[in-house]
C-alpha cells in the first residue's frame, strides 16, 4: 500500500478523456460517498495495482 506523506508526495499529471473522468468521479463517489478528497488516493492505488500486475 502506498504510504501517505502529504508534505513530500510527488504529483503526477495525466490527460484523460471526458468519459474516463466521468467514470472516475462516479467510482470515487460510489466508494467514498463523496467526490472530494478520494480521487488522488484511488488513482494512486490504481497505478500501484497496474504496475504490480505488469511486474514493474
Amino acid at each position: 500500500m502506498i504510504k501517505e506523506n502529504k508534505i513530500f508526495m510527488p504529483r503526477v499529471s495525466a490527460d484523460i478523456s471526458d468519459q474516463l473522468n466521468q467514470r472516475l468521479k462516479e467510482y470515487v463517489v460510489k466508494k467514498r460517498g463523496m467526490l472530494r478528497g478520494g480521487q488522488s488516493e484511488i488513482i494512486a492505488q490504481a497505478i500501484e495495482k497496474f504496475l504490480d500486475m505488469e511486474g514493474a
